[in-house]
């Protein structure tokens, strides 16, 4: 469901309304759009590629 082999990091947006993935054996960084109402997690199709990630951190 996340897309990626291992996920290390989960991390949210202020507003809730993204979610990012640290895969860190697939070398990517996914982004995840959040239903506000449901929770459910959309891919919004925003796959960054990154070099083994092991941590995500969102700054406002």
């Amino acid at each position: 469901m996340l897309d990626g082999a291992v996920q290390l990091s989960l991390e949210g947006n202020r507003s809730g309304a993204y979610l990012l993935v640290a895969n860190q054996d697939s070398d990517n960084v996914v982004t995840f759009r959040v239903d506000s109402e449901s929770g459910r997690l959309t891919a919004t199709g925003q796959i960054t590629s990154v070099p083994s990630p092991v941590c995500v951190k969102v700054v406002d």
